[in-house]
């Protein structure tokens, strides 16, 4: 396991935290990877899945 820490602004929207994983990482939104953010899950956590269907 890999732990890794972005410090962002409060006000960065899902869709911004994203772009600036791929950013940081290097990675060419290929990985999944999934957030989960007071409670709520973001992200592409298997092949297939949707992601980001809100930007909050």
């Amino acid at each position: 396991m890999i732990l890794s820490r972005l410090r962002i602004p409060g006000s960065t929207s899902s869709a911004d935290l994203h772009r600036t994983t791929l950013i940081v990482f290097g990675w060419d939104d290929d990985h999944l990877h999934r957030f989960h953010i007071y409670g709520k899950d973001y992200g592409i956590a298997y092949l297939g899945d949707l992601s980001f269907s809100d930007n909050s």
